[in-house]
């Protein structure tokens, strides 16, 4: 098959998100419910992820956050832009686990 050309010699995975999202569609939906449900236990979730309570105080101090929701927004883009870029799915696994014990 391979000299008849029918096979390709490295096909990958055929979907670019698939290689380098390593959540599936129900992965995806779970995170983004649960996030919502507990936007109120904003300050729990960064306990949880390891925030001080200085990086908590930052947070709350913010004038132009009205929001649980967007204090939780701001919690998790602090959260990502300290997460490890080259190793996704550690990151998510303490995210899941975080939103968990909430």
């Amino acid at each position: 098959l391979v000299k008849a050309g029918d096979v390709e010699l490295n096909p990958g995975p055929r979907d670019k998100r698939a290689a380098s999202d390593p959540l599936s569609e129900e992965d995806h939906r779970w995170l983004f419910q649960k996030i919502k449900k507990v936007s109120a236990k904003w300050r729990d979730v960064g306990e949880a992820l390891e925030f001080s309570y200085d990086q908590l105080e930052a947070i709350a101090s913010k004038g132009s956050l009205k929001t649980d929701e967007h204090y939780m927004q701001e919690l998790l883009s602090r959260w990502l832009k300290r997460a490890p870029p080259k190793h996704p799915l550690p990151c998510v696994e303490d995210l899941a686990t975080a939103l968990r014990s909430v």
